[in-house]
């Protein structure tokens, strides 16, 4: 086990709120002085695009990718367990390593653009976030009013 964030999520998302979304996960990640590559073990560029976000901490500072597509197809074996039968189930093990603002900063983003299709849970406590919180009010004007889902 280890420390890990969990997001449920429609199957499809609106381009154009995706695109502000990403545009302003970009913005925020700019901002942090954490590297982020594509793959922990693949030093190319993060991806922020129409059509996914994706990064991951770099060598020993990765852990698992973040990756969010603009479409996700929810599994057959989530059909059958899941409560929240219309949002598919997403999850970045982060381990508490660096990168792990840059993931809790964009999930508050998605929250913040999806609202209540968007549910956010984590393994950490709710004091865990503020330094997402404070970076994405500073940078972004909003964020500092989030809250995960379930405590």
């Amino acid at each position: 086990m280890g420390y890990t964030h969990y997001w449920y999520r429609p199957e499809k998302l609106d381009k154009e709120t995706f695109a502000k979304t990403i545009e302003d996960c970009k913005k925020v990640c700019d901002s942090i002085s954490v590297a982020i590559v594509k793959e922990w073990n693949i030093f190319e560029n993060p991806i922020f695009n129409s059509k996914q976000i994706r990064f991951n901490g770099t060598g020993d500072d990765g852990h698992e990718t973040f990756y969010i597509p603009i479409s996700l197809k929810k599994p057959d074996y989530q059909k059958e367990f899941e409560e929240n039968e219309n949002l598919v189930f997403a999850f970045c093990k982060t381990a508490y390593k660096p990168y792990d603002l840059n993931v809790t900063a964009c999930l508050i983003i998605f929250k913040h653009y999806l609202k209540d299709n968007f549910l956010v849970l984590s393994d950490g406590e709710s004091k865990d976030w503020d330094k997402a919180r404070e970076l994405c009010q500073k940078i972004l004007g909003y964020g500092q009013d989030f809250k995960l889902d379930k405590d």
